[in-house]
């Protein structure tokens, strides 16, 4: 894993872009069993509502079928102005040249809310500990939060480490996140989404449970900031009733 306490350079060129970018699963696909989904709603615009899938035949074949029974289409004018955009103006270069300096604003975002987080948890990052799968979890001990710096995206998960929590009995996260989410939006003004609203079934997890999702694509660096000192008061409210 990178070191995130140090600055690194914006690619130079295209292929050094292009060799950095996390492998797909299609790389390691010898059986046409990988669909992968991309969207350009997450790289050009949000309203767009526009991506396409690569798969299969047999999975292209079908997805269709569905698709003419059911969304038929995207938006006429959202596909008619990203085909001008790739095939006309931008290009296959011009193309590669967005996404990235998209990449590269999006690090110096991701790299931004992470440094805020270090001050207002007093994370340090030498004092981060490698976990036993691979990864490198930023936490230091008794720290009220931890999370994994993630590599690609535009979301931070944050885990509340409520085994610290005074009034954690083992079995009442969701009481407990529940009471610092609506802490977070009622007296902070935050709109911060919980981990749970993201689970792939209706089964609910303790674990599940103990997560916030935040985005850190948006907002100027004075913002984050704020954003940050609020969501560590409420934390604290939380865990000792200090603000």
């Amino acid at each position: 894993m990178p070191d995130y306490g140090k600055k690194r350079p914006h690619p130079a060129s295209q292929e050094e872009f292009l060799d950095s970018l996390i492998p797909s699963y299609l790389r390691f696909d010898v059986d046409g069993r990988v669909l992968r989904c991309d969207s350009f709603s997450k790289v050009i615009a949000p309203g767009s509502r526009a991506g396409w899938i690569t798969a299969a035949p047999l999975f292209i074949e079908r997805i269709t079928r569905h698709s003419e029974t059911s969304t038929q289409a995207t938006s006429g004018w959202a596909q008619a102005f990203i085909a001008k955009l790739l095939v006309e103006e931008w290009k296959m270069n011009g193309w590669i040249e967005w996404l990235k300096g998209l990449g590269f604003e999006y690090t110096k975002k991701r790299d931004y809310m992470i440094e805020a987080l270090y001050k207002e948890f007093e994370i340090l990052a030498e004092e981060a500990g490698e976990e036993e799968n691979g990864y490198m979890v930023l936490r230091k001990q008794k720290s009220l939060i931890s999370f994994v710096p993630p590599m690609a995206g535009m979301f931070l998960w944050i885990r509340m480490e409520l085994e610290a929590h005074p009034r954690y009995d083992g079995s009442n996260a969701f009481e407990l996140m529940d009471e610092l989410w609506k802490r977070l939006a009622v007296k902070e003004d935050l709109l911060i989404c919980p981990g749970r609203m993201f689970a792939a079934t209706d089964e609910q997890t303790d674990e599940g449970a103990r997560y916030f999702r935040v985005a850190f694509s948006v907002g100027e660096p004075a913002e984050v900031d704020e954003m940050v000192q609020r969501f560590g008061r409420a934390v604290r409210w939380s865990f000792n009733g200090e603000t």
